[in-house]
């Protein structure tokens, strides 16, 4: 503080002149510390799935992200709280991972709690069977569809038009390699499940999978 003479010698006038009181400060020169943060949103990925009832692809693995007010992530959320709402359906467990358990819809959910505040996500997922049979086409230089599925014991069909193509299997326990065809067809039966990659001998990079559940 400084003191500041003014006037005449009878009259004395003190100025106080304050030194050193910024804003955003304790008063010790350091800065205030950032809010906490406040839980206000949960998001649970994938938003939707597709599970078959027999494996392969009769599970999945859900990601849960909670955020703040900022929308940045909060890491130490706490536990997630998982329910389905048809177990039916399909069940989830504490790891997230949801387990088909019959044909349906069924939608899952989860919850978090931090700083006593609860949010909530969810996702919707649909369970079927694999149909018994199905075909591929391929028009020009593409199977399809790409990924084909189908049951244990069913029956695929490879329908060529006017290019030549054949079915060259690389997968162990797949069926006898279709040879090349031109406007005709073919059919091979999975009787086990798995996951059956095949080419075309002929046509570098037409590609495609039966998966048989």
């Amino acid at each position: 503080m400084q003191l500041f003479r003014s006037g005449t010698a009878s009259a004395l006038t003190l100025v106080l002149v304050a030194v050193g009181c910024g804003g955003g400060s304790d008063g010790g020169g350091t800065t205030a510390p950032p809010p906490a943060p406040v839980l206000t949103t949960l998001a649970v990925t994938a938003a939707s799935a597709t599970l078959f009832t027999v494996a392969p692809g009769n599970s999945t693995g859900l990601a849960v992200v909670a955020r703040d007010q900022n929308g940045a992530v909060i890491s130490n959320a706490g536990t997630v709280t998982y329910s389905s709402g048809n177990p039916s359906v399909a069940t989830i467990g504490s790891d997230g991972v949801v387990r088909a358990t019959g044909a349906g819809t069924a939608q899952i959910n989860a919850s978090v709690t931090f700083g006593g505040i609860t949010r909530g996500g969810g996702t919707n997922v649909t369970v079927q069977v694999a149909p018994a049979s199905g075909t591929v086409t391929a028009p020009e230089f593409v199977f399809l569809p790409t990924t084909i599925d189908v049951q244990a014991g069913g029956v695929v069909t490879w329908s060529i038009g006017a290019i030549h193509h054949n079915v060259t299997f690389n997968s162990a326990g797949a069926p006898a390699n279709i040879d090349e065809l031109r406007n005709a067809s073919d059919s091979r039966t999975f009787p086990s499940s798995g996951t059956f990659n095949y080419n075309c001998a002929f046509h570098a990079g037409m590609n495609g999978t039966v998966v048989v559940h």
